[in-house]
Order: structure tokens, then sequence, then C-alpha cells
């Protein structure tokens, strides 16, 4: 679902529900204790990813543990904050930013008041999931951020920009009268994450001459993009191709770290994802959706479509209503 939202309240409950909702377990204090405080949210959900707006008219102390299936991205806006994470400490006024993640707890420290800031809500299965069609291969281990992605010069600064004009573009509406606009701004946000922000894989995504992929791997995955929805065995798949079974499975574990047919499972998980997304609940079910694209066994697919995606089917379907 993607919109606008907004939230406001001075109750301590129902503030740490609200963030808990939108981010992650959130527990908060004012002053070393719980008391009221004015909170203000406002939130931009693009479907991939939110860019939220955060306004606490105190100090305050917040705790939370950053799930690995997310990244949290954030900088204040107004205010001075301490940011704790695991060993990693940022300090600092607007222009300082971190990235959150990889499961480590974190404290947030606002040390005044009306402290206003930016978080950008990322799912890790998105983000590692267009890595590795930059690379061109499956990953083989969890991206890894470096922590600090400061917006007062370089690459963090074009970043934040970004992110800001996207913004005051869902504030305006423009962002959302065009689902073609709306992708093609998420993509450029994703891309330039992964090239100006270092990780773990920078180097392999800077490599100017990667080895070419040979000539049956590309013709297998062009008959499994094109015929995802329709039966396919290996066989086929080698015929195609023009190469012996063997040859095919080294050609895909070498250059996409993967086999022919758990390729072909992940374009079949894409594929009902596309439909959930832009499914009518009242019409549409995960099994034949599922059915559909040949997942018929519906326990399998829910796993392998969480593990893929962060979610169950179920809740990108309700998401879509």
């Amino acid at each position: 679902m993607v919109g606008m939202s907004e939230f406001r309240s001075s109750d301590p409950d129902e503030v740490r529900d609200a963030l808990s909702t939108q981010f992650t377990k959130h527990d908060f204090s004012v002053e070393g204790r719980s008391a009221p405080v004015d909170t203000v949210m406002r939130a931009a959900s693009l479907g991939e990813m939110s860019i939220n707006f955060v306004q606490y008219g105190a100090p305050v102390e917040i705790e939370q543990t950053v799930p690995e299936d997310i990244f949290m991205i954030g900088r204040p806006l107004r205010g001075q904050l301490e940011v704790r994470n695991g060993e990693d400490v940022l300090a600092g006024g607007a222009p300082r930013g971190a990235i959150l993640s990889m499961n480590r707890p974190n404290k947030i420290i606002g040390r005044t008041s009306d402290l206003q800031f930016r978080v950008v809500r990322m799912e890790r299965a998105v983000l590692e999931r267009h890595l590795a069609h930059c690379l061109g291969r499956e990953l083989s281990t969890p991206l890894a951020f470096d922590f600090a992605l400061p917006a007062d010069g370089g690459a963090g600064q074009a970043w934040w920009s970004l992110v800001e004009h996207l913004w005051a573009g869902a504030e305006s509406g423009t962002l959302f009268a065009s689902p073609l606009l709306l992708h093609a701004e998420q993509q450029l946000v994703k891309t330039m994450l992964l090239t100006l922000q270092r990780h773990n894989y920078t180097d392999a995504l800077g490599q100017s001459v990667a080895p070419a992929v040979p000539y049956y791997v590309r013709r297998a995955e062009e008959y499994i993009i094109a015929h995802a929805d329709q039966t396919i065995t290996i066989e086929d798949l080698v015929t195609i191709s023009g190469v012996s079974a063997r040859s095919l499975y080294e050609g895909f574990r070498r250059f996409r770290e993967t086999t022919p047919m758990a390729f072909l499972k992940r374009r079949r998980l894409d594929m009902v994802r596309g439909v959930l997304l832009a499914a009518d609940p009242a019409s549409t079910t995960v099994t034949a959706s599922a059915a559909a694209h040949g997942l018929c066994h519906l326990g399998n697919f829910a796993a392998d479509y969480k593990r893929r995606f962060g979610e169950t089917p179920s809740a990108t379907l309700r998401s879509a209503g």
C-alpha cells in the first residue's frame, strides 16, 4: 500500500505502539522516566520502503533492536542526537546520519527539545535482491553497510538530497501519481545507496569488467524468464541451452551461485509477489496465485516466500488491500 499517513499523540503507550508498528519494537523515556511527550510521525509508504518524519517535544531516550530483515537509515533534522548501535557511536546535529542494521541493540539519545529526524526504512530482502541483480549473481553473505552516512558532504549528501526530493514529492502527491515514476524513483534510491555507501560488496560492485556469462546460462535464464508460468523441467533447459545437465548446473553455480531450478523458483516467487501486490484481496487467494505459477506445495511456497521477501504471502495480499 502506498500513500501518506500521520500520527499525533502525547500518550506514551500510543507513541510506543505507533513507533513499534512503523519501525521496530521501541522503548522510550523522557528524562529517564516514562512521561507524556508531544509526538508527531508522518510516513510516506512507497511499497518497498518508507520515508518517515518523527518529532518529539522533549529530550527522549529510545532503545530498540533493529531486526536482521530490515535496514533503518536515519539522521536528525533539528536538535542534537547521539546514536549507539552496538559498538558504533555517532553524535551531532542535522548533518549526521547512520545506518542501523544487523540485529544489534541501539540506543538513541535526544539531547534537546523539539527533536526532528528523518528515517528511511527498507526491507533487507528488497535491497539484497537489487544488489544481486547489479552484481549478476546471488549474494554469498548478508549485505552489511558501514555505519555512518552523514549528509554534509560527498556520497551521503547526494543520497540524503535524493531522500528529501522524494519526501517533497510524497507530500505534494506527485510521487504517487504514476506507478512508473514511483518504481523508477525507488530503483534510484537503492542504486545510489549501494554505489555511494561503503559495504561488504563495494569492491565487487565496482569491478569494471565482470566475467562473461556463458551463452548456455543466458539461454536457460531467458527461457525461464519467458516461460516461468509454464511447466519447465531440467530436460527442457538442457535442450534449450545445448549443453549437458552437468555443464548447465556448473555454469549456474559458477556465474549465478544457484541452480537452474532454484533460479526458476525465484522467478516464480517474484511473479507471484507482483500479482499479490496488485490484487484485490476480495477476489484473489494466495493458493490460486501460487498454483497459477507452478508453486503447488503451499507449505513450501509460504516458507520460500517469507525467506525471500521478509513477509508471508497473505501479509502481502492484505497490504494490497
